[in-house]
């Protein structure tokens, strides 16, 4: 047996590298590897910020005095006048110029004359974007003639958010007939540093794009200005007056001037926020490239190599030691796992994959304990088996569901104390609409108890369709069981039957607990017992039948001793007095509604005892 356990152990490691370590590489679970980034977002503190990089914010105040969106162009001009003249080192917009207005002489003269501004536009992106510069097939929103003659620069700002549509990444570079463009942030940036943009080594990742460290939320990183602020201020100082700005401030500075208006198509989520404006994403790029401030993403093979060290670490510690030393190594390796993700991105930038190495170590976990047991195991494979076999012989030997019938509505429930159970109950549907209803319950527990279960119902399904009466199909069911019965088991058993055209109910009990009955015109419960009948499968015997008239609404419950010997922690028993109680305080709910009512009172009783015994229940009302 040893050495069968040796020669298994190699395919089964091998079996599980292969598992475990193709999912990381193929980032199958990315969208949830997305959210634990986000996470890692949140928990670092600020990150450095340029104080060279100044935000000129179109905001609701803005909007309410110099009136909706979009705004006269004359506007923007003026702005770039008063930049201008107070020093600002670039002014860049990050709003699309590319329909021709009334005022756009205006702004094409201030362009001009501050030759330090720049513009965007944006490209239609493929879906999929590969190799370091993505080839375009054409401009999606282009730039005005005037302003494309006439400004510093221009660059595409095109915005691609993940598939949960939170935007992570930027694209840097495109090519279109054969010419190299760049992002708005890398032109930028190229010029702040005086250098090409080509020459700016930026990491990327598979798709070409960075990820975008974003510097804080927005409210709380860079410095912002009103776009109405910054007018008024002007005007002010004009008059010798001080305004609410100082625009002495703005000398040196790279101005954005962008939309943030709320309820505007531009704010987006981010890891940080869930609306983020547009403007944003270039800010933090450009923050990003200036301060050499980048995050990078570990390749997929580095990502395989933590993943594989952590998994030899796991296999060795759960093979070699005892259950509660290798649970609380899982534990341990898990907090260990988050803590090193958590310490590379916020002291190095790097983000390394955390949610899948933490499912992979403790699927592993389970893995190498489960092959660990495996001996022990065949050891209960027979007891197993018997209970597989008997569990599926229990399902297919009960109904599935109610009869539909226009005379009773009818639920019923099963709940197993184990894994198979000796409870019984089934539905017959015979002649001239009658409907049969049979509950029983075997003595003893467990698979003997769950196999003469079923040979009970097998026979009572024949015998209810040849006789047509309950005292002669009870009869002849103990006769068959207690001529073959060789286990010495028996089974208590309740067969009625409901005629629907003189709403007549006859039953006959064999040793059964007494039926519940609750009339429509009365607040108590009634107790209906047969006469004769001794537990099925014993001996032979007589059996009594009775016939009761019943009128519509009035109830039935039948169920089995697992409901009133269900105990509590304190030793004691639902009882009889606590099912009719709940019957009759909840009569009005519908057979399937009180069955989940008693069903609910029974378990809420026991608490957290375990179940002792198995729990059938159903509930009839005549229609």
């Amino acid at each position: 047996m040893k050495e069968r356990f040796k020669l298994l152990r190699i395919p089964f490691i091998l079996a599980a590298a292969t598992i475990v370590l193709i999912p990381s590489y193929l980032r199958i679970f990315e969208d949830f590897e997305l959210a634990t980034l986000d996470l890692r977002f949140n928990i670092r503190p600020a990150q450095a910020q340029k104080s060279d990089i100044a935000i000129i914010e179109i905001a609701n105040d803005t909007l309410e005095k110099i009136g909706s969106w979009p705004l006269k162009r004359s506007w923007y001009a003026v702005m770039i006048d008063i930049l201008s003249a107070y020093g600002a080192r670039m002014i860049v917009f990050d709003t699309l110029f590319s329909e021709a207005g009334p005022d756009d002489e205006k702004l094409i003269e201030s362009t001009k004359k501050a030759g330090n501004v720049y513009y965007a536009f944006s490209f239609d992106l493929p879906k999929k974007t590969k190799g370091k510069i993505v080839e375009v097939e054409g401009i999606d929103t282009s730039l005005l003639p005037g302003l494309k003659e006439n400004c510093r620069g221009y660059g595409f700002i095109n915005v691609i958010p993940d598939k949960d549509g939170k935007t992570r990444r930027a694209l840097l570079k495109a090519r279109y007939r054969k010419k190299i463009y760049p992002q708005l942030a890398l032109l930028i940036a190229g010029d702040y540093l005086g250098t090409d943009f080509n020459k700016i080594d930026i990491p990327l990742d598979e798709e070409s794009r960075a990820l975008i460290n974003f510097a804080d939320r927005w409210e709380d990183s860079f410095k912002h200005y009103s776009f109405i602020d910054i007018l008024k201020s002007y005007s002010l100082s004009v008059g010798g007056e001080k305004g609410a700005v100082d625009l002495g401030d703005i000398k040196n500075k790279v101005c954005f001037i962008g939309l943030t208006a709320t309820g505007t198509h531009d704010l987006n989520p981010i890891p940080l926020q869930e609306r983020y404006p547009g403007m944003g994403i270039h800010v933090n790029l450009l923050n990003s490239i200036i301060t050499n401030n980048f995050l990078r993403r570990a390749t997929r093979l580095t990502n395989l190599i933590i993943l594989v060290l952590f998994a030899c670490i796991t296999g060795l510690v759960t093979l070699k030691t005892r259950p509660l030393i290798s649970s609380i190594y899982i534990v341990s390796a898990i907090f260990l796992l988050c803590i090193l993700a958590a310490g590379l991105f916020v002291f190095a930038g790097i983000w390394v994959d955390l949610f899948y190495p933490v499912v992979a170590v403790f699927i592993l976990y389970l893995s190498f304990t489960f092959y660990k047991y495996v001996s022990e195991r065949q050891k209960r494979e027979l007891i197993e088996k018997e209970l597989e076999v008997a569990r599926k012989i229990q399902q297919s030997f009960l109904p599935t569901k109610s009869p539909e019938s226009g005379a009773l509505s009818i639920a019923a429930r099963m709940s197993s104390a184990k894994q198979v159970g000796g409870d019984l109950y089934d539905f017959v549907e015979l002649e001239d609409g009658k409907i049969g209803i049979m509950i029983g319950d075997v003595s003893g527990k467990g698979v003997p108890a769950a196999l003469y279960m079923a040979k009970a119902v097998s026979i009572f399904r024949l015998l209810s369709q040849t006789h047509l009466n309950t005292k002669d199909a009870v009869t002849k069911l103990n006769d068959a069981l207690a001529e073959e019965s060789t286990a010495n088991l028996f089974v208590t058993l309740t067969y009625l039957i409901y005629d629907p055209n003189e709403r007549v109910l006859t039953f006959s009990s064999g040793g059964h607990l007494p039926t519940v009955l609750l009339r429509k015109d009365e607040d108590k419960c009634r107790l209906l017992e047969a006469k004769e009948g001794i537990p099925l499968g014993l001996m032979p015997s007589d059996f009594n039948e009775e016939r009761l008239p019943l009128s519509k609404g009035d109830i039935l419950v039948l169920y089995t001793d697992g409901v009133t010997e269900a105990l509590s922690k304190k030793g004691e028993e639902f009882g009889q007095d606590r099912l009719t109680e709940a019957a009759i305080k909840n009569r009005t709910l519908g057979p399937q509604d009180l069955l989940s009512v008693i069903n609910k009172e029974v378990f809420r009783f026991s608490k957290s005892a375990p179940q002792h015994d198995d729990i059938t229940i159903i509930v009839m009302e005549v229609k």
